[in-house]
């Protein structure tokens, strides 16, 4: 699969209530990772089809296991908050996306290399 990879910033659940009504909560964000703002990076990964076809129902279906077997890795240590395909064609022929819980492309790619084709 062929990946693309944004960088997004989100604002923490303190921040997303009425600002009125909270005060910045200085702990809450450090404990997030957040910054002076509250406000954590996050990377994005577009997954698009590939040129590899695979015929074979045995091979693919071995491959996805992988796959998700890769994602729960991920997802149990902490580096992926969301995975999953999309369920409609769309422009750009995107299948899926991950946000990993770092702001580094570099760390994000690293970990992208461990999950099979």
């Amino acid at each position: 699969m062929l990946l693309s990879l944004f960088s997004i910033t989100f604002l923490n659940s303190a921040q997303q209530k009425k600002v009125d009504v909270l005060k910045y909560n200085q702990k809450l964000a450090d404990s997030l990772g957040a910054d002076q703002y509250g406000m954590k990076s996050y990377v994005i990964v577009m997954l698009t089809t590939g040129t590899a076809k695979i015929d074979d129902k045995e091979k693919k279906a071995n491959l996805m296991k992988g796959h998700m077997e890769n994602i729960g890795k991920l997802a149990k240590e902490g580096k992926v908050i969301i995975a999953g395909p999309f369920s409609e064609k769309n422009q750009r022929d995107y299948r899926g996306m991950f946000i990993f819980n770092t702001k580094s492309k570099e760390e994000a790619e690293s970990w992208v290399k461990l999950i099979p084709p």
